[in-house]
């Protein structure tokens, strides 16, 4: 994970040489958060911590 799960600016994302697109979606409104890799993904059922995306970054791989 770039900066092990830390946010990152947007210079330090692009200029990142990653073989593998992910992305993380957050809704805070409606309480919903997902985690994709490719065309796979895996939503949470509460707000995740760090070990928990971590997890799910392995399962997914």
């Amino acid at each position: 994970m770039l900066k092990h799960g830390e946010n990152t600016s947007e210079a330090e994302y692009e200029a990142t040489d990653s073989d593998v697109e992910c992305w993380i979606h957050v809704d805070v409104s409606y309480q919903k958060y997902a985690f994709g890799v490719g065309d796979r993904v895996f939503e949470f059922s509460s707000e995740p911590i760090k070990s928990e995306i971590t997890s799910t970054v392995t399962q997914l791989q």
